[in-house]
């Protein structure tokens, strides 16, 4: 639950300045689901994570903010599966 706390005070506020508006919804809902994250949580973040397009930028590249946000979901849900 400590890594939840951390992603929510750091790493969501980074990624809410560097999102266009049309992320908001996504933000919205990964922070719903961290605040009352039932038992099988991990499923539901990984529900999100899916339904998120995947990396577009080349792998020499810098991930977009949208790749990123992509990956803390997925980061996230495993977190909650251990």
């Amino acid at each position: 639950m400590g890594g939840d706390r951390l992603h929510r005070r750091r790493t969501l506020p980074e990624l809410h300045a560097q999102l266009s508006q049309e992320w908001q919804p996504v933000l919205d809902r990964l922070l719903e689901a961290l605040t009352a994250l039932p038992c099988d949580g991990d499923k539901a973040l990984y529900q999100l994570w899916e339904q998120l397009p995947g990396r577009t930028s080349q792998p020499d590249e810098r991930r977009t903010p949208s790749e990123k946000l992509r990956a803390l979901i997925l980061r996230l849900s495993q977190d909650r599966a251990r």
